[in-house]
């Protein structure tokens, strides 16, 4: 499919037009919808296949389709397992599913900040996460389970270019250093 663009037209449109051509599905027409099914009609379409398989007594072959349409959800769940986890943790803070954590205190964050402070007139860089209303633990695989109250002192000491755990983030959850040393998403 070619284009008739006259000598004066921008460059923009030329690859517009190039883009859009190339676009195209094979067998459709310009501006038409993909023709592929989506995964979900093809786990209906098992289901229903095993649906009509048992209706005539075709025992193994209902098997078989059932067997598919439960790789099919095995698949989709495999799939799309960040979008998933994504949206339960919302529908989680949006429903307040969990008990709630108290709120972090002054004194936490006045050890944070003076840490944060000292380690700057120091030259000292850190990475720090603080949690809110969701927690994160369970999103770190990695990374040293410190489980110790917050202070000036102890923030200090896991920064500190000779210590061993300096290296990454430190995850406040709280008013404790849940995990030393991560490695972030």
């Amino acid at each position: 499919m070619k284009y008739a663009v006259s000598k004066f037209a921008p460059v923009a449109e030329c690859r517009r037009l190039y883009r859009t051509e190339r676009s195209v599905l094979p067998g459709t027409a310009l501006g038409q919808a993909d023709a592929r099914p989506s995964p979900g009609f093809v786990d209906v379409g098992f289901h229903a296949a095993a649906l009509w398989a048992g209706h005539f007594d075709l025992t193994i072959t209902s098997w078989v389709f059932e067997g598919a349409c439960l790789a099919v959800i095995g698949l989709l769940v495999l799939l799309f397992q960040a979008e998933l986890q994504h949206s339960l943790l919302r529908l989680d803070s949006i429903a307040h599913l969990r008990f709630h954590v108290p709120a972090v205190s002054i004194r936490t964050y006045d050890a944070i900040v003076a840490a944060m402070f000292e380690m700057a007139h120091s030259n000292i860089g850190a990475l720090i996460v603080l949690t809110r209303k969701d927690p994160i633990g369970n999103l770190v695989s990695n990374g040293i389970r410190i489980d110790a109250e917050v202070s000036k002192a102890l923030i200090e000491a896991i920064f500190r270019k000779d210590s061993p755990i300096h290296d990454g983030a430190v995850l406040i959850e709280g008013e404790r250093i849940a995990y030393a040393r991560l490695v972030l998403p």
